[in-house]
């Protein structure tokens, strides 16, 4: 085809193209004048598709990107190894299957134009080689690519851009949308190939690696000697895997996928670099570097360089004044190393091998199906006066007296219960539930102000030893926020080294924890409603959301709640579970989706007649529901037995609905059932 033929193709699929100039330029023909009203206003029209490639032309095409094509975005690889680098770290994120979605064309140096519509996006550059040239590119709003068509005049190399898959010049119809999660996931993955000098934020004066009187600064020993894991990991983000030299990072919240990495981007002032590139790790920016001291400051003194500073020097980092200047202010404290628990005390290793990994509940078996599981921590987060107590009241008898609570088996346990109420509140509860004397143990305000992170330690090591000492099997801790050493919520530093320090209660256990924490007044979606960091979410294994009943479908109580669930064992744990609080009692009326399902049947039911025709029409408006889901209805009555239907449904034979009724039998039908005089026999 000639570029004209092509032009005029991707024009027909509602794509933008202008006309290229032969000069290996890359601009674009003079035929075109001002290219600018074909990238914003309107795609070109067929006059002037003729007019730009005229007889005997050389001129290339090219298209444009952004809303004019179908919101498209161009991901420009520059190489054939970056594409190659690119390919390999999509095949890590299970991404293979979203690129080969997409139209891909080869380009003349070897790299690949991958063509991505539905994701409007502006010109990016994504990584950049160790020289500050552009490896990796967005071309979007305002930008363009040349495509297949061009002749080879239109490129340096003198060679031509080919279709590689999926190519537009043969498909029927345009491409189909790429998912914005898969995009932003492939965006992420080009720029692990970044090497370049990206901006780094929060840069150090500098200053030779000395204080002015030439002593090393906190934050310059701290670049030195930290390490990403404490730094990251403590604040909640995970390791998503680790490369030869580099560690993939994934961001507090995120269940997959990579956030950041560390070991590629290093700079000779600060050392190895945090590269993030999401939009949702805050305090991180998307795009930006931070080194060891700018991402501590963020994590846990808010950005305050000064503060972080003071910290680390009390910590014993940086060169500490001479002695003679010295005698008044106190000596900085010794750092102790980490020295690992033996594991293994037959072979003294600190470490285990595959087949030596022994679970602590080898039967399998849950304190609360789909809820609390030995050696597991679970977070349940509710707004105030929601009954989150009653719940778990609710629990702690039924480990005393039943084989199952609100619908899932439980196994009999013993709980050890850390509550911020006090004993007015508790001895009536004790009564109302009927609890036996002396099966579960309570620790009743057990902290009248915020303690130290070593007090909220030295506490949790003594409740693991009282749970060792006497059998105890659950620790609730009802609420973190009356008890954990947490002095600002939204420190995602305090509260990760808060909740890590409750995996000492599991740790090689049988052992759970149930722990309590409020809702902030907004709530959240996909488990983002706790109250304060993430970081107490990332580092749970189960979460649940005790809410008021909200959406769905039927009456509404005030009484009813939802239990909603997620974590480690997501096929196990209940999605959302409805509970009503009946003769003062919680009973669970099943899943929301099969009441919502059963409510919507109810309506449809009760709004036919037995005896008169309806129309969907008139069906739908007296259920009150959405169409679709009112059509899926009828047919399952339909085909259940229990809706009846008449017309065919097209132009001039509504399709009508009735309930089926069952006739009763004429006496004249009977003759098998009587005999000769009419009797029965």
């Amino acid at each position: 085809m000639t570029a004209k033929e092509c032009a005029l193709k991707y024009l027909s699929m509602g794509l933008s193209v202008i006309a290229i100039a032969p000069n290996g330029s890359k601009g674009p023909a003079k035929e075109v004048g001002s290219w600018l009203p074909f990238m914003t206003g309107a795609r070109a029209t067929e006059a002037q598709v003729d007019a730009w490639w005229p007889e005997g032309t050389r001129n290339g095409v090219a298209i444009v990107g952004g809303i004019l094509s179908n919101d498209l975005a161009v991901i420009d690889i520059e190489t054939g190894d970056a594409y190659t680098q690119y390919r390999e770290d999509c095949h890590h994120e299970g991404l293979l299957y979203a690129l080969d979605a997409c139209p891909i064309v080869i380009t003349p140096n070897g790299g690949r134009h991958i063509y991505c519509f539905g994701v409007e996006r502006k010109n990016l550059k994504l990584a950049m080689n160790p020289k500050g040239k552009t490896l990796i590119e967005i071309k979007g709003s305002n930008g363009y690519v040349l495509a297949p068509g061009s002749t080879e005049e239109c490129h340096p190399t003198g060679l031509l851009y080919r279709w590689e898959n999926n190519s537009l010049l043969e498909l029927p119809a345009p491409a189909l949308p790429v998912e914005s999660e898969d995009f932003d996931l492939m965006v992420a993955v080009a720029t692990i190939q970044n090497v370049g000098k990206f901006p780094e934020k929060f840069t150090l004066p500098p200053s030779n690696d000395k204080t002015n009187d030439g002593r090393k600064r906190p934050g310059d020993d701290y670049n030195e000697r930290a390490d990403w894991a404490a730094i990251l990991q403590g604040a909640g983000w995970e390791i998503s895997r680790v490369g030869k030299d580099t560690t993939y990072w994934r961001r507090p919240g995120k269940d997959e996928g990579i956030s950041g990495t560390t070991g590629r981007c290093k700079t000779d002032g600060s050392g190895d670099m945090l590269y993030n590139f999401s939009t949702n790790a805050a305090p991180f920016q998307a795009a930006a570097s931070y080194s060891k001291f700018a991402a501590y400051a963020l994590l846990t003194h808010d950005g305050n360089f000064s503060a972080a500073a003071r910290a680390l020097g009390s910590e014993g980092y940086g060169e500490p004044e001479v002695e003679l200047n010295f005698l008044h202010k106190p000596k900085a404290p010794v750092i102790e190393t980490w020295t690992p628990e033996v594991v293994d005390q037959a072979s003294g290793r600190e470490y285990l091998f595959a087949e030596e990994i022994k679970a602590q509940n080898p039967t399998g078996e849950w304190h609360w199906h789909g809820y609390l599981y030995p050696g597991c921590i679970t977070i349940i987060s509710a707004l105030w006066k929601v009954g989150k107590t009653t719940l778990i009241s609710g629990l702690l008898r039924s480990w005393e007296q039943h084989d199952n609570y609100l619908g899932q088996k439980i196994t009999k346990a013993r709980a050890l219960y850390c509550s911020e109420e006090g004993p007015a509140t508790w001895e009536s509860r004790v009564l109302k539930y009927g609890l036996e004397k002396r099966n579960h143990g309570f620790f009743l305000m057990p902290f009248t102000r915020t303690p130290s992170l070593q007090q909220w330690e030295d506490f949790l090591g003594k409740t693991r030893h009282i749970m060792e000492r006497d059998g105890f099997d659950v620790l609730v801790i009802d609420t973190m926020a009356q008890m954990w050493p947490v002095k600002d919520e939204n420190s995602a530093s305090e509260v990760g080294a808060a909740v890590n320090a409750i995996k000492a209660v599991v740790k090689d256990s049988a052992r759970s924890v149930l722990a309590v924490h409020h809702m902030r007044k907004g709530g959240g979606d996909n488990f983002t409603g706790s109250r304060g960091s993430g970081a107490s979410s990332a580092l749970a294994d189960i979460l649940l959301e005790y809410t008021f009943e909200a959406g769905g479908f039927g009456p509404k109580s005030k009484t009813k709640r939802v239990l909603t669930g997620t974590g480690r064992f997501n096929e196990i744990t209940p999605g959302e579970m409805v509970i009503d609080y009946i003769d003062g009692d919680l009973v669970c009326l099943g899943q929301k989706d099969n009441l919502d399902f059963e409510s919507r049947k109810l309506s449809i039911i009760e709004a036919l007649s037995s005896i008169e025709w309806m129309t969907l029409d008139m069906v739908q408006m007296a259920s009150g529901q959405n169409r679709q889901k009112v059509i899926k209805q009828l047919d399952d009555l339909v085909e259940g037995g229990e809706v009846e239907t008449t017309g065919t449904g097209t132009r001039g034979s509504k399709k009508k609905f009735r309930i089926v009724t069952v006739q009763q039998p004429h006496q004249k039908d009977l003759g098998d059932f009587t005999n000769g005089n009419g009797q029965s026999l």
